[in-house]
């Protein structure tokens, strides 16, 4: 059995103290064009919901309080028939069905329904964010979506690993409690909601009229592209985060709709902080933080109040709300109305209750967001921002009463905001037919044939998966295989968007699925060949603004910010070779190039030059013969000269800082376990040696080359 976090420990009180409340049903719902059947959707689900103990759990009453255990009961999989998907009596019942409470003792806490007409098939998950939260949805749909492929169309899928473990996390939690770390966030949160009182919802007007549709209850308003980077510049002008403006707009609605005096506005605000081990497997990481600030001066200095505010919430948020909620004189009052801000590679609650030009592949299903209702209870007012394909889409969600309040808000909101990036540039979208001006997909009118390059190998690649898109001598990649690796590269650069990225790579398909992830991810390229002389390199990196430099897609890494440099990622790999086990993940970063003796042609080892390139300050080698926690080699050579490569007996590399690792792994029979999941800043692999690296001298071969 596994112990709770102080975050699921508080969803079960309130859940307990509110067996009806709906307010933490984590919702997700697409819809593809697929015409499996109602069994295959079934076995689909059946399949990926049992791999995961985390959602087949159920919580049990302990001795030391309440625990998750995993159960063999059956699991929720509501699976129909219907004459077309497009009529909304599918969506009312979906909606229905996404917003019934669930019993978190009897179980079960997750709930999959599929509705197909033969030619489509609207998706809907729920569930409790106690197990996991909204950016585990896509992994579990990816999932369901591979087996659903295995099944239509006989082609296998990728599994993400199995659900979390909670006991890591809890034990993080209880030392990170005791640790000075923590004394010093409390002294922070002590600090800043000492004395808080004020209700910001108690002034607002109220009001019985409904909602224009009962389905959509929240005032939709969103920005174009251009007027989302009028916004985005304009926070970085003041040095705050662009989540600081709508905050800061937001704030100050609330106190000029209100009929209260009080200018002292606290909110609250979900903070995410996702393990890194954790970016391809479920779980539940999110909690709320506080930003507090006190309005109605210009907005200038609104912006910077909020942008200290959420500056203070991210670095402190790890600290429980339950440990300093008390120091406010009116506790409740801080987190009676939130603001979440999701950038777009976590805008799936944005996209999916929101968006409707969003779309998506998941396993290899063109995807649409489907709007239901999403986190209805919660809360009696909350804002909302996403930034989908570039465009700002904002939402005011209202629970009951507050209907004439969120119009209002909406408006001032907009107002502020048109101050900044010119009249007109904020529209708001009434309900249509499916509400929130959404358009169901299957309503638009026949399209022409897509003109970008992009589109158009997305619907090869969806009618004839099996053609052969790239060769090269025998290397060879299918439209299928260059869309999947593609997409793995541009979720890996979800983060960034309109950024340059520099990609230095052999002329080899996996160039082609590199350039192709790039532009898919929304971000340019520019092509810095590894043959290329060192010279020509440098100087084309160094006279550009680059983002991310990409060098390879077999091999998972970690991003590391290089400082106020406008370079702010260097990775560097090999290609996966046949029998080494590297994860199989989602990869975090991209792109190969293997080094040769031609990247050197000063002698200099490989490790040498991308140090003095990127300035990075000191590599410190590492081999997988050292018995202590920090696996640091003890070869003499490489001990001296701070840039040489080291040697595994396998393979030679090198490795910049590298984190803790138990000795128990970092014995020479386990060096392919940890080797490609070291979460040191910069890991530079190099290529294969013949000889073993050892605690004696001569050092590695590698360095003689």
């Amino acid at each position: 059995m596994n112990r709770l976090t102080a975050a699921q420990s508080a969803m079960l009180f309130d859940q307990i103290a509110e067996p009806t409340d709906i307010g933490n049903n984590v919702v997700a719902s697409v819809i593809v064009a697929s015409g499996a059947s109602a069994s295959d959707h079934r076995s689909a689900w059946e399949d990926a919901l049992r791999r995961h103990p985390v959602l087949m759990s159920r919580i049990v009453s302990h001795d030391s309080g309440f625990r998750f255990r995993a159960t063999d009961r059956s699991i929720s999989v509501d699976v129909a028939q219907v004459p077309d998907v497009r009529d909304r009596s599918v969506r009312e019942d979906l909606a229905f069905r996404v917003m019934q409470p669930f019993d978190l003792f009897a179980g079960p806490l997750v709930r999959a329904a599929v509705r197909c007409d033969g030619r489509r098939a609207v998706v809907s998950l729920v569930v409790h964010h106690i197990l996991i939260d909204v950016a585990s949805a896509p992994l579990i749909l990816n999932e369901y979506f591979a087996n659903l492929r295995a099944l239509e169309f006989g082609e296998s899928g990728a599994k993400i690993d199995p659900g979390a473990n909670f006991e890591q996390f809890v034990d993080a939690e209880q030392a990170y409690l005791r640790s000075s770390e923590a004394e010093a966030d409390r002294a922070y949160w002590c600090a800043t909601v000492e004395g808080y009182s004020n209700d910001p919802l108690a002034g607002l007007p109220t009001s019985t009229d409904p909602a224009p549709d009962p389905l959509e209850p929240f005032v939709r308003f969103e920005a174009e592209p251009d007027v989302a980077e009028a916004l985005r510049a304009q926070a970085k002008s003041a040095a705050v985060s662009p989540a600081a403006l709508f905050l800061a707009a937001f704030q100050r609605a609330l106190a000029a709709v209100s009929t209260s005096t009080v200018a002292d506005i606290a909110v609250g605000m979900p903070v995410l902080r996702r393990d890194e081990r954790h970016l391809t497997t479920l779980g539940s990481f999110t909690q709320l933080a506080v930003a507090r600030s006190r309005v109605g001066l210009s907005f200038d200095d609104d912006l910077r109040a909020a942008g200290e505010a959420i500056a203070g919430a991210r670095r402190h948020g790890r600290l429980p709300l339950s440990e300093y909620a008390q120091y406010a004189d009116e506790p409740s009052c801080l987190t009676r109305t939130t603001f979440l801000y999701e950038p777009s590679h976590l805008a799936f609650g944005t996209a999916f209750v929101l968006g409707d030009r969003w779309d998506f592949d998941l396993s290899g299903y063109r995807a649409n967001p489907y709007p239901v209702p999403s986190q209805t209870g919660q809360f009696d007012l909350r804002f909302q921002v996403g930034l989908v394909r570039g465009r700002y889409v904002c939402a005011v969600h209202f629970g009951p009463r507050y209907h004439r309040a969120a119009v209002l808000i909406a408006e001032h909101i907009r107002d502020d905001l048109q101050r900044i990036s010119g009249p007109a540039s904020f529209a708001f979208v009434e309900p249509g037919r499916s509400g929130s001006g959404w358009v169901h997909p299957a309503d638009r009118g026949p399209t022409d044939r897509p003109a970008d390059v992009i589109a158009r190998i997305g619907d090869i690649a969806r009618s004839h998966p099996d053609r052969f898109a790239v060769s090269t001598g025998s290397a060879r990649l299918t439209y299928a295989e260059l869309w999947r690796s593609a997409s793995r590269v541009a979720r890996s650069l979800s983060g960034r968007r309109g950024e340059l990225v520099a990609v230095s790579m052999p002329k080899e398909p996996d160039a082609v699925a590199a350039i192709l992830g790039v532009m898919l991810s929304g971000n340019a390229f520019v092509v810095v060949d590894p043959m290329y002389p060192e010279q020509r390199r440098a100087i084309m990196l160094a006279g550009i603004d680059v983002a991310v430099v990409a060098t390879g897609t077999g091999v998972r890494f970690r991003r590391r910010s290089q400082g106020p440099s406008s370079n702010t990622v260097v990775l560097m790999g090999v290609p996966r070779p046949a029998g080494f086990p590297y994860p199989t993940a989602r990869l975090r970063c991209v792109l190969l190039t293997p080094f040769t003796p031609r990247d050197r042609p000063d002698g200099r080892s490989a490790c040498s030059w991308i140090a003095q390139l990127w300035r990075i300050p000191r590599l410190h080698a590492m081999s997988c013969t050292a018995k202590s926690r920090s696996a640091f080699c003890t070869c003499r050579h490489c001990r001296s000269t701070v840039h040489t490569p080291v040697c595994s007996g396998r393979w030679c590399g090198a490795v910049s800082c590298c984190s803790s690792i138990p000795a128990s792994r970092a014995r020479p029979q386990n060096w392919p376990m940890w080797w490609p999941i070291v979460v040191s800043p910069t890991y530079l692999p190099s290529r294969r040696c013949t000889r073993h690296c050892s605690t004696s001298p001569p050092a590695c071969s590698l360095c003689d080359r």
